[in-house]
């Protein structure tokens, strides 16, 4: 508790001594929050003016909207008031880290543990406070892990609550960057009725949809798009995705050894939980396949966009991950015994 507690300070003053270090949140996040707070209203000059295509005119605004009400709030454009939630967002995905493991079945103090493990990751921390609070990804995080633990939580004896919980979560994930979109994949294996799970993404992607839709009738322009860049360009692409994927798993500053001890843990003793085997792992392996579609198929510099956003893809993904590698690890060291 108490290393934890020194890493909720670490965050917390880097938030004050540290703030709008990433082009990032000054140039899309806050930026539109301003506008938005500025124009008490949707932004429209700044959105379809070509001028500002770096900010990702496409990317959809209830995080730029829910900061310009903050902003009203305190009675200015104040954006320290937008990143100390940052802290308080690392605080609530540590807390649910935590339950999380505890649902999984390990006792308090190997929970604690690997709570405390998750809360030193880098992108985390970073994220968290550390230069790059105000941005968006932390939010997904925390929408991820919320979604595993009313998986874990609820699913078991109200399966339907859980589903519904779960599309909530999606619908606003989608309507933050389209990463959002990808938590539609629990959907996918959450039931066994083709008609239950037609009824949850349906429903799930209609924020989505909306967003696209009204993108297009107001002519807001968007600073790439996705095409088949041809099959060599693709294999080009794919070998740029995993030699990028392979060096950020080796990078010990982020993730210090817990790549290695992932794959080792995995080829030691395979999944059997029936929320990893039926659940966690497919969905896992679906939104990998849609981040790696996303890389290999918009325009932009692969090579560039992989090496600034693969730690951020891990970052989002991490909830997935570290849930089945504390679930090996569980059955290898911390089986309880009921």
């Amino acid at each position: 508790m108490i290393l934890i507690a020194v890493n909720l300070i670490y965050v917390v003053s880097g938030v004050i001594h540290y703030p709008l270090r990433s082009i990032d949140v000054y140039a899309i996040w806050l930026f539109k929050a301003k506008a938005f707070y500025l124009q008490s209203g949707l932004p429209l000059p700044i959105l379809q003016n070509p001028r500002y295509l770096y900010s990702h005119p496409q990317y959809p605004l209830l995080l730029p909207l829910f900061f310009s009400k903050i902003y009203q709030l305190v009675g200015g454009v104040k954006e320290i008031y937008v990143l100390m939630l940052y802290p308080v967002i690392y605080l609530a995905i540590l807390l649910l880290t935590y339950q999380v493991f505890r649902l999984v079945g390990l006792f308090p103090v190997p929970s604690l543990f690997f709570t405390y493990i998750y809360s030193m990751f880098s992108p985390l921390l970073a994220q968290a406070g550390r230069q790059h609070a105000g941005t968006a990804d932390i939010i997904l995080v925390l929408i991820n892990w919320l979604a595993i633990y009313f998986l874990y939580k609820f699913n078991q004896n109200r399966p339907l609550l859980t589903g519904w919980l779960i599309v909530i979560l999606v619908m606003i994930g989608s309507q933050i960057k389209l990463e959002g979109l990808f938590l539609i994949s629990l959907l996918i294996f959450l039931s066994n009725s083709w008609s239950q799970r037609f009824k949850y993404i349906s429903l799930a992607a209609l924020p989505f949809l909306a967003w696209q839709i009204t993108r297009f009738s107001l002519a807001i322009p968007t600073d790439f798009s996705f095409a088949f860049p041809g099959a060599v360009e693709l294999i080009n692409r794919l070998f740029i995705v995993f030699a990028g994927l392979i060096k950020e798993m080796l990078n010990l500053k982020n993730w210090y050894i817990f790549w290695p001890l992932f794959v080792l843990a995995a080829l030691l003793k395979p999944a059997s939980s029936p929320y990893i085997r039926r659940i966690i792992l497919p969905s896992l392996l679906v939104m990998s396949g849609l981040f790696t579609a996303v890389y290999l198929f918009a325009t932009v510099n692969t090579s560039a966009y992989v090496s600034s956003s693969i730690d951020r893809i891990l970052l989002q993904l991490s909830p997935f991950i570290f849930i089945i590698f504390v679930d090996w690890i569980k059955r290898l060291i911390f089986t309880r015994i009921s």
